[in-house]
């Protein structure tokens, strides 16, 4: 596959042809195409995902044209399904899309199988899953730990977002990256070339050419030497070699690698050692059942944990910063860091191919897992939808959490299933409040009033929200979360980035976001 470079040259920067191509390659399902559902396609459609289908069987309504910017008047009536699909494709054509006109109530029944339907897809997105419950747990039940499912509601001023997945590995994290010098820890090439440039007698203008990580390894070594601490601070690391000679004797020439020797001091006093993340995650490849244990990811785990038990140290990833030097020091230095990578990137592929002969470890994979390891990230996730944080903040009246607004949808959820997906009124208070408590509050009581006692509770007041709103989207919230659902679901689309764990909600009352995990 080609990427038109040009015409996408904003986003590769965020990541890259390989991200690109496996968005492009992605086949997404909305459920529901709701004002909220249809402004997370929009996002996906813009960057060119490979192609959508839109399961929805509901006709236009008045209260759809009022909240959707891809429904007109004169689509009063029409199957939405249809309509949406048609103004989507227009954003960019270049995206195939496709829909089935059909309620997906009567569609799980006909469509049970994953292998025969569900299995195409890289993402399902459910909108509006508080009006189809059953059929929302039953699709949950039915693929979970195969598809990932990002579910997305909003109601008035109220949204959420809820990833749901069994487990997530990502390679490509784009964390803060620190550069791997190994400033502390210089392999045997490395230490040869710092000898052999004799830095200590270098004129000014041979000094000039030494790329200040060098500078910096010479300065380490001094100090240790001179001190026997091979873990100094960063203050008085940074002033001893401030205070060395041969920086005080060149300081005048203003030399370019020594303001930026002084100015990243700091990394002289870094060590090299495995982040707790990563050997967490080198444990528990011991812990893997089949088949995850002999996917592609988990095989190259286990091969970094043979390296770094051999070598003690995550090989190099052959990456170095821009810096002030002639350019054949640069390359010298550039080609040293490469080759190192080089070999150790060798290693991890011969481990890989001793621990699986079977699994097969594509070269861009090897390539980037080398590059990155050690900022892998492993999200275990969940299809539970309460936890004990929930509950507590319900029963102690939590004015600060946003809590209320996930357990009133988890409300709405049952209500609707109770009545046909008919939408609660005022009068149904006390049917949402007993809901909540037999459902998912262990038969304990919900706060009826504040703790002074002279106002609602807060999580009456937004039962009472969620009943004045009568389940209408309002586009601003919609947008909203249609911004942050799309930012998701490009996450899971291009395997980059590290995605929500696992849920999020907006209260655009109080203009503010809480996220958690269940």
């Amino acid at each position: 596959m080609v990427v038109n470079e040009q015409k996408y040259d904003r986003q590769l920067r965020l990541w890259a042809s390989d991200g690109q191509q496996d968005l492009e390659e992605s086949h997404v399902c909305l459920i529901n195409a709701t004002s909220t559902g249809c402004e997370i396609l929009k996002n996906l459609v813009l960057p060119n995902v490979g192609q959508f289908t839109i399961i929805d069987g509901e006709s236009i309504s008045e209260r759809d044209l009022s909240s959707n910017f891809f429904l007109e008047e004169g689509d009063y009536g029409k199957l939405r399904a249809a309509v949406a699909t048609e103004s989507l494709k227009e954003l960019n054509p270049s995206v195939h899309g496709q829909y089935l006109g059909t309620s997906i109530d009567d569609f799980l029944i006909e469509h049970c199988s994953v292998s025969s339907f569900w299995n195409k897809f890289s993402l399902i997105i459910f909108t509006s899953s508080f009006k189809y419950n059953v059929s929302f747990h039953k699709l949950v039940s039915l693929i979970y730990g195969k598809i990932p499912i990002l579910e997305a509601n909003s109601v008035g001023f109220y949204g959420s977002l809820k990833l749901i997945f069994n487990e997530r590995t990502i390679i490509q994290t784009h964390l803060n990256e620190i550069p791997d010098l190994r400033i502390d820890l210089p392999w045997p090439e490395l230490s040869d070339y710092l000898n052999g440039l004799n830095i200590e007698k270098l004129s000014i203008e041979e000094l000039k050419n030494i790329p200040y990580s060098l500078l910096l390894m010479n300065f380490r070594r001094k100090y240790v030497d001179a001190t026997g601490n091979e873990k100094p601070t960063r203050k008085d690391f940074k002033k001893f070699v401030e205070t060395d000679e041969l920086v005080k004797d060149i300081r005048y020439a203003a030399l370019e690698n020594i303001e930026e020797l002084l100015k990243f001091s700091w990394r002289g006093t870094t060590r090299t050692t495995i982040p707790s993340t990563i050997q967490q995650i080198l444990e528990d490849s011991n812990t893997l059942s089949s088949p995850l244990s002999s996917s592609p990811f988990w095989v190259l785990v286990k091969a970094l944990k043979r390296f770094v038990n051999e070598n003690g140290c995550l090989p190099l990833s052959g990456k170095i910063v821009d810096m002030a030097s002639s350019t054949e020091k640069y390359i010298e230095l550039q080609k040293l860091y490469r080759e190192k990578a080089e070999k150790d990137k060798k290693l991890i592929e011969e481990y890989a191919s001793d621990i699986s002969a079977e699994c097969i470890v594509s070269q861009a994979l090897l390539d980037n897992f080398c590059k990155n390891s050690q900022y892998l990230v492993v999200q275990k996730g969940s299809k539970d939808f309460v936890n004990n944080k929930m509950v507590n903040a319900i029963l102690t009246g939590d004015n600060s959490s946003r809590v209320s607004i996930q357990m009133a949808f988890l409300t709405l959820g049952v209500f609707c299933e109770n009545h046909e997906h008919q939408y609660p009124k005022m009068e149904d208070l006390p049917e949402l409040i007993d809901i909540t408590e037999t459902r998912f509050l262990n038969g304990n009581k919900v706060p009826l009033s504040s703790k002074g006692g002279d106002e609602d509770s807060k999580y009456i007041k937004t039962l009472k929200e969620f009943i004045r709103m009568e389940g209408c989207e309002m586009i601003n919230t919609a947008s909203f979360i249609g911004g942050l659902g799309g930012q998701e679901a490009l996450k899971i689309l291009t395997n980059q980035y590290v995605p929500l764990n696992n849920t999020l909600v907006y209260d655009g009352i109080e203009s503010s976001i809480e996220k958690w995990k269940v």
